[in-house]
């Protein structure tokens, strides 16, 4: 089948996109080049998809749902995950084996797409690959369209603007199942599958929550520890990422200020094994840290979202000496979005934050 007349159902459709439009992709793949067939091909699926607005892609969401078909992942599908990063690549006048299908693809259906092999299948790369739909939105999803997730990313992509908080300040009378419906709600899934994407080598190699984790257990108690501190888990998150910022910045300067330094003195200057950072946080009552930050080729995400809006790539340790004895507290940067709108200090894993200790080394408390 190779023109829009032949495509009638949408089993047609399927056909033609797993048999014909798959191979071009292939060959374009191995040749670099895209032929006219392939482009014939191309807006055949394309045409079918314009007169019947969303069949195909319900179609494919529904393949990708069955674990026995998308587990493993199939050709059609890879292609399709090729073809997106071609796009994304591609220059104002080239032209690629799927580029009118892709046009014609429902941003929403993209989107649902990217949620099923993030979150079904673990498939993490599909969460960079969201924002090619993500970016095709006029406006941000209606709430009956998308879950809560979904529509913040979106908002985020569009504005820049960070997402709102997801759990309440107060959560003090709230049972860990309360607070595990409060993440079901926001994600749109259940618990069993949001804490699957937090745990040791999904989305991060370390995890967010240990293998017996519970996340409404992990959170309750932490919330309670800052209850019982009179801490304000914004506060805290304020604190903590104005020192990581401040260290940074300072680190810059640094260099700036060096031109004609050695290299490996002033790359050293505010990392593991080198001097550190000062920073003097608390106007009120100031606060003396030292700080040593560093950054990894790799970066990781907020594990509550299909797509990227917080990530980082930095990790931190900071030193508090004004009691006399070190109190070290040391994590990832992404934790400030963290503990400020999931009240997540992350469960039995290494990057873990203990409350309180965050809390004394910061200055919050004494």
């Amino acid at each position: 089948m190779s023109n829009a007349a032949a495509l009638r159902t949408v089993d047609d459709a399927w056909e033609h996109f797993t048999t014909c439009v798959t191979k071009h992709i292939r060959v374009s793949d191995e040749t670099e080049a895209v032929t006219e067939s392939a482009i014939m091909a191309d807006e055949a699926l394309a045409a079918f998809m314009r007169a019947n607005e969303g069949v195909f892609e319900d179609h494919l969401v529904g393949r990708a749902s069955d674990p026995r078909w998308a587990a493993g992942g199939p050709e059609a599908l890879h292609a399709l995950l090729q073809s997106i990063l071609s796009w994304r690549g591609m220059g104002s006048d080239a032209r690629g084996p799927l580029h009118a299908t892709l046009s014609a693809f429902d941003p929403l259906k993209g989107l649902q797409l990217c949620r099923t092999m993030v979150w079904r299948h673990h498939r993490e790369e599909w969460a960079d690959i969201s924002r090619f739909f993500a970016n095709r939105f006029t406006e941000v999803p209606k709430p009956h369209h998308a879950p809560p997730e979904l529509r913040d990313a979106v908002a985020f992509q569009k504005s820049r603007i960070s997402p709102p908080d997801v759990l309440p300040q107060d959560l003090e009378g709230r049972t860990p199942r309360e607070i595990e419906a409060m993440f079901e709600e926001y994600v749109g899934l259940r618990i069993g599958d949001i804490e699957a994407r937090l745990r040791p080598g999904v989305c991060s190699f370390s995890g967010f929550l240990g293998p017996e984790d519970r996340l409404g257990e992990v959170v309750w108690e932490d919330a309670n520890r800052l209850r019982q501190l009179g801490v304000d888990r914004r506060v805290l998150a304020d604190r903590l990422e104005e020192v990581i910022d401040r260290a940074y910045k300072k680190q810059v300067e640094v260099i700036r200020a060096s031109p004609g330094a050695p290299w490996r003195d002033t790359f050293s200057v505010g990392r593991p094994g080198g001097t550190p950072i000062e920073v003097i946080v608390g106007a009120e009552s100031p606060v003396v840290l030292q700080v040593w930050r560093w950054g990894w080729l790799g970066s990781q995400s907020n594990p509550f979202h299909t797509q990227v809006v917080e990530s980082t790539n930095s990790d931190f340790i900071i030193v508090n000496r004004s009691s006399g004895v070190d109190q070290r507290l040391q994590g990832s940067a992404l934790a400030s979005p963290l503990i400020r709108r999931f009240c997540f200090f992350e469960g039995r894993v290494p990057y873990r934050i203990e409350p309180v200790l965050a809390a004394r080394v910061l200055g919050l408390v004494a």
